[in-house]
């Protein structure tokens, strides 16, 4: 059962929705000047039980991310004209950017730091942010970039093979491989099967 509460503070109109199906909290908020998003502790990565995330925007080309587990907003500014759509689950924040930059960026709850990945190739390439389990990942034309909240570090692995998270891990599986990035060491490690 789905529970929505409405208030006002400051002049700013709240809405939180709490007590969904599968136990997540979310909240939005927006006014002339500001909006936020923004993911409650209730239910996130194992790894970082009771951490959460909220992302305010005050202008289309700035994000600023807290952490409640350092109690501190830090700020990331794109280049003017750029537009950032940040997406959260748990305790990390992916951010799509348009038109794409020269990176790919990424929130931790856990360090509460923005940390950025210079891309590889064609940056029109970069696709959205895929985020879960502690973990953000992207992917260009050849490569994919795989951010761990747990460290708040990013990996790059060159592959061309569909990817999917899946317990606090991106799988990325090819005809003769497998790839992982864990969320734990923050690395891709490849497995190669030998050929007959």
């Amino acid at each position: 059962m789905k529970k929505t509460a409405y208030t006002t503070w400051a002049g700013i109109f709240i809405v939180a929705a709490a007590a969904n199906l599968v136990g997540e909290s979310r909240c939005e908020a927006q006014t002339k000047k500001l909006s936020y998003l923004g993911n409650s502790p209730l239910r996130g990565y194992d790894d970082a039980p009771g951490v959460g995330v909220l992302i305010a925007q005050p202008a289309p080309n700035v994000l600023a991310g807290y952490s409640n587990k350092t109690g501190k907003w830090v700020s990331y500014k794109a280049p003017a004209g750029v537009r950032l759509i940040p997406v959260l689950s748990g305790a990390v924040a992916g951010v799509h950017s348009t038109p794409p930059q020269k990176e790919v960026i990424a929130f931790s709850g856990v360090t509460g730091k923005w940390v950025t990945h210079k891309v590889e190739g064609d940056k029109a390439k970069v696709g959205s942010p895929v985020v879960a389990d502690g973990i953000v990942f992207q992917r260009t034309g050849k490569h994919i970039y795989a951010f761990s909240a747990e460290l708040g570090v990013w990996d790059v692995l060159e592959s061309e093979a569909a990817a999917s998270i899946n317990g606090g891990m991106v799988i990325a599986v090819t005809a003769n491989s497998i790839s992982v990035f864990s969320a734990h060491t923050g690395t891709w490690a490849t497995f190669k099967a030998e050929s007959d």
